[in-house]
């Protein structure tokens, strides 16, 4: 699906969930683009997804957004540093 690799890179995790019993087994891919960009590279065939180089994008920011969503509405902030802003 991808012609091109993605300016941010791209992540790949795919595997298969157990079945149940009388059940097959659910296969699942799920792709994307980093909103920073990564530069790990690995393949790894185990029973867990490794996201450790996705964890390491979120430590050196200053900042980080939120979006909260419920019946009632919207919020939307932003956490800079010392600097706290709702909009």
């Amino acid at each position: 699906m991808y012609k091109n690799v993605p300016v941010n890179g791209l992540v790949v995790f795919c595997g298969e969930i157990e079945a149940t019993e009388g059940k097959n087994a659910k296969k699942i891919t799920m792709d994307f683009e980093p909103f920073k960009p990564i530069v790990a590279s690995a393949y790894k065939c185990q029973p867990s997804f490794h996201t450790e180089p996705l964890e390491a994008l979120l430590e050196d920011d200053d900042c980080f957004g939120f979006i909260v969503i419920d019946g009632n509405g919207i919020l939307l902030a932003t956490l800079c540093g010392e600097n706290k802003e709702v909009l």
